[in-house]
């Protein structure tokens, strides 16, 4: 049973954070950005989101909300109601639930970033109707999140476990920023193919003021061949990380969000191309592959939907 109040949505980065108030129907009725301060405590950080909530809530004259959901970048630890390993290190292992509940007495729920834009795209986006759905986030690192059923589905830490991490290139040299070598984070995030577009030759730092990843595409449709084969090599990693995923988790239909969604066509058919020819065909065949529709705000909106979607409490 859904209820008719908007509830909150918190979608917590690296280096800032989206706010959000989100009606039932996934309208999102006001929205603002909250910069984060590596040196502010948790309680600092809680704080400003809550806030700008507030401010939010008042403008929308707003008398309650059904809850808040919010969003966080690493491991879940749901029945403590707290984050480890997250890319926001002040949040680190602080009682992020009983902090926000304490300061709102409203119902509140955490949720790993990913999972949530998985949670969104399902409710509201391109994964409506499916039964069990996957999206794939390309962002600073790789964010896998999976729907069953219409919830979300957890194998380890309250994620999918480190699944961004598979396994794509034995003999890579490149690490990802958590030390791992080989896997698909060190080899086709966001951050690695900056980091190789900024390499080429003859190409000055900074010369595509602060879009590199739009402008790596942009050139890749233009036909740039250094920079299609960028692309083209990180098509192939994705492919093979997609093709196990769909070999362990059977999806009905995926999603490619964050940079993938950016790239549309340039990206997404070469990855269609790559399932096709390493996928089992009875996988292959099953999983429809599009963009996702909801764009930098599938997170936030997925953030409040663990609030709009919830069952009654007992």
């Amino acid at each position: 049973m859904e209820t008719a109040v908007p509830a909150l949505g918190i979608d917590v980065g690296g280096g800032s954070a989206k706010i959000g108030i989100v009606a039932p129907d996934g309208a999102l009725l006001a929205e603002d950005v909250v910069a984060s301060d590596p040196a502010w405590s948790a309680t600092r950080l809680l704080d400003a989101y809550l806030d700008v909530a507030n401010r939010l809530q008042a403008s929308l004259g707003l008398v309650s909300l059904a809850g808040v959901g919010i969003g966080l970048p690493g491991h879940i630890d749901s029945e403590a109601g707290t984050t480890r390993l997250c890319n926001v290190r002040a949040l680190d292992d602080f009682p992020i639930v009983r902090h926000v509940h304490e300061r709102t007495g409203l119902r509140v729920e955490i949720e790993n970033d990913a999972t949530l834009a998985a949670l969104g795209e399902h409710r509201f986006g391109a994964g409506q109707g499916s039964d069990r759905f996957l999206t794939v986030t390309l962002g600073t690192g790789i964010g896998v999140g999976f729907v069953e059923n219409g919830r979300s589905f957890h194998t380890s830490n309250g994620t999918l476990g480190d699944i961004g991490h598979v396994i794509v290139d034995p003999s890579g040299t490149r690490a990802c920023r958590q030390g791992g070598r080989g896997c698909l984070e060190a080899q086709a995030s966001a951050l690695a193919l900056q980091e190789r577009f900024e390499a080429l030759p003859g190409r000055e730092a900074g010369a595509d003021d602060g879009r590199d990843l739009e402008a790596l595409f942009d050139r890749a449709r233009a036909g740039d061949a250094e920079c299609a084969r960028i692309v083209a090599d990180a098509a192939r990693d994705i492919a093979a990380a997609m093709v196990s995923w769909m070999h362990i988790l059977d999806p009905d239909r995926i999603a490619g969000a964050g940079g993938v969604s950016v790239a549309g066509e340039v990206l997404l058919s070469p990855i269609r191309d790559g399932v096709a020819r390493l996928a089992m065909p009875t996988y292959g065949a099953r999983a429809d592959l599009r963009a996702a529709i909801l764009g930098a705000r599938a997170g936030l909106i997925g953030a409040a939907a663990l609030i709009l979607s919830a069952l009654p409490e007992p």
